[in-house]
């Protein structure tokens, strides 16, 4: 199947609006005697709204006051100027109209204000979006999910059905905390090392690149299964038995990493340290390149980003949850197992942090308690078989 919608970034994805916005800034500068800014360094602080905007524009050191004075300035500027040299990027109508003939919904979600985005798509983009969502009074802007999760409600779809597309590193944080997949636009306002260096997997260089991928069926994408969990939860016990059952390779990360440095975990921890052990797990992790594998993680794999991010490309990520007093029934030896605990860090600190972790990496939830190992494999089928991504 296809995608069922795609919400997209404005400003450097579907909208090159950097000359008037670098015009509006300038004005709004010169206006209280203060210099203008270069376009470059203009386009390096755009993402995070105008309000951060003129913050990084004013000279270091500028009064509240005047920095709100020249905010204003450029509110009532911009929205008359918008449109001077503005344009949509090469093919992006186009991409838009065969969007709409294929049926599938799209969204813009911006960090401008809701009627500068509106205004916008009224002029560029006149009957291509279905959902045009900006900046509005007490709601977070991206890269919190609060305006994207209003594009999700208003499109009537779920995550799981939905890629976001954008150009930036705040674009790249807004997927990854609403949970969308994402694709990465190179004629943007971010250089593609600033973009990698953010996470950045999937590139498009060109409106036709990215036409290709969001009408390329994607259920045969992702062939690698990456169990994560709570130490203890059963991730290598159900890991080998679903690799059976798929005909699937098995991988356990733990192993590796003991392989890789020739001691225990533990063993490695009190040699190493906690940022030590988590170094070399990430790099472990960083270095796993298999297709068609079931990957059992260690509890401590979801502490980096990078390596999460690596392995969710080709995968889909399955969490493994016990409760808080099953874990402590089944983690009799905390030492022993080479579990990553800070001191001072409590069994609960640990399960409250990386619970949140769990479930914000996750495509599917599995909930283990009171369940036999047959019962969680079972359950794990089931939804893996129902994952829109699974060959």
């Amino acid at each position: 199947m296809q995608y069922k919608a795609v919400i997209f970034d404005m400003d450097g994805t579907i909208l090159d609006t950097l000359d008037d916005l670098a015009d509006s800034v300038n004005h709004s500068l010169e206006k209280f005697g203060f210099p203008k800014r270069k376009r470059e360094e203009i386009r390096t602080f755009l993402g995070n709204g105008m309000v951060q905007l003129i913050h990084l524009s004013v000279p270091e050191g500028t009064s509240s006051e005047k920095e709100a004075a020249v905010l204003e300035e450029h509110k009532k500027y911009y929205p008359l100027h918008s449109a001077d040299k503005t344009k949509a990027y090469n093919g992006i109508p186009e991409l838009l109209k065969d969007l709409k003939q294929k049926g599938i919904k799209t969204a813009v979600v911006s960090n401008k204000s809701d009627p500068n985005v509106k205004a916008l798509v009224s002029r560029y983009f006149e009957g291509l979006f279905d959902v045009s969502v900006g900046s509005r009074e007490g709601i977070p802007r991206k890269p919190a999910a609060d305006l994207v999760n209003i594009a999700l409600n208003e499109l009537g779809v779920e995550k799981k059905e939905t890629v976001y597309i954008g150009d930036s590193d705040v674009d790249l944080a807004t997927a990854f905390n609403s949970g969308l997949e994402m694709i990465t636009v190179l004629w943007g306002f971010r250089d593609r090392e600033v973009l990698e260096k953010a996470g950045a997997g999937v590139f498009v260089n060109t409106a036709d690149e990215l036409k290709e991928l969001l009408l390329k069926p994607v259920s045969n994408v992702k062939k690698n299964i990456i169990l994560i969990g709570m130490p203890a939860s059963g991730k290598s016990t159900v890991g080998v038995i679903l690799a059976k059952i798929l005909g699937k390779d098995f991988i356990d990360s733990d192993i590796l990493i003991q392989k890789s440095k020739g001691f225990a975990l533990s063993e490695i921890i009190e040699s190493k340290g906690i940022d030590g052990f988590l170094k070399c797990e990430e790099q472990v992790l960083l270095s796993i390149n298999a297709l068609d594998t079931v990957i059992a993680t260690g509890g401590s794999a979801v502490y980096s980003d990078a390596a999460m991010r690596h392995l969710s490309e080709e995968a889909v990520v399955i969490y493994l949850k016990i409760g808080q007093e099953d874990l402590k029934k089944r983690l009799k030896s905390i030492k022993e197992r080479g579990v990553v605990m800070r001191p001072g860090e409590s069994l609960e600190d640990m399960y409250a942090v990386r619970s949140k972790l769990y479930e914000r990496y996750a495509d599917i939830i599995v909930e283990e308690k009171g369940a036999s190992v047959e019962d969680t494999v079972n359950a794990a089928t089931e939804a893996i078989k129902n994952w829109r991504t699974y060959p």
